[in-house]
């Protein structure tokens, strides 16, 4: 099993359906959580009096005030050209089981990327009390297209695989766009993980084990190897929504 940090060869792509029903969570209702950075800084992401920053040597966090999503403060991920570079927000353990994970992002122009850019990302650990025992479990991660552009795929961590459409999605490049994914914690065959980009779903896979034990965190920001350049990520209005099932 790989970790996050040691990218092995990607493998095959493993095929998927889309139901009608299959829709974003749009967020009409209260979140269960949120961070929309109008306090000025990372503070939202505080849980147990410990503020949920993963932060590289040569990359760095901060907040700014242009470009913005909504109010006046947003967030920026930088990385440089280590490997790994990154610089993320998390929360970890007591997510809920069943939940939407919701972010907006702005990626300001055509970055080229080295081995992986990862933006977004569920890891795991295999014994819940452990922390040397995390992995990386469902990773949203950016490669370059045919003709240079910035395509997505989803990494299966666990099962070594990666998961993406029949044809290529590019990632917008300066505007912002908003990421969403559901996932149903188990660790037998009744999870579900699902993503969507622009409100359109991307990947859906169904009846399968989605978590390693009862500890899960979600990370967003920037993680990258081999970066050819300094890239900068812009991060806003993150949220997490609980199911009915979970309430």
């Amino acid at each position: 099993m790989k970790s996050r940090f040691a990218i092995a060869g990607l493998a095959a792509v493993m095929p998927f359906t889309v139901g009608c029903s299959d829709h974003a969570f749009l967020g009409s209702e209260p979140p269960w959580w949120q961070a929309d950075y109008e306090t000025g800084d990372f503070s939202q992401w505080q849980q147990s009096g410990t503020i949920g920053t993963n932060v590289s040597r040569d990359g760095m966090l901060a907040i700014v005030e242009s470009p913005v999503h909504s109010g006046h403060y947003a967030a920026r991920s930088s990385t440089n050209t280590g490997n790994p570079s990154y610089a993320r927000l998390y929360l970890q353990d007591n997510l809920p089981v069943e939940a939407y994970y919701s972010v907006w992002f702005y990626i300001p122009t055509q970055y080229a990327v080295g081995q992986y850019w990862n933006v977004f990302e569920f890891s795991g650990r295999s014994d819940p009390t452990n922390a040397n025992t995390g992995m990386a479990i469902w990773s949203l991660d950016l490669r370059h297209g045919s003709t240079g552009e910035l395509v997505w795929y989803v990494y299966d961590d666990v099962g070594s695989r990666e998961l993406k459409p029949g044809n290529p999605v590019m990632a917008p490049i300066g505007r912002w766009f908003r990421v969403q994914a559901f996932v149903r914690q188990a660790t037998d065959l009744t999870g579900r993980v699902s993503f969507w980009i622009d409100d359109a779903l991307f990947i859906d896979q169904r009846a399968v084990s989605t978590v390693p034990s009862a500890w899960m965190a979600w990370s967003v920001g920037s993680a990258a190897g081999q970066m050819p350049q300094p890239a900068d990520l812009y991060i806003d209005d993150a949220g997490i929504w609980r199911t009915d099932a979970a309430n």
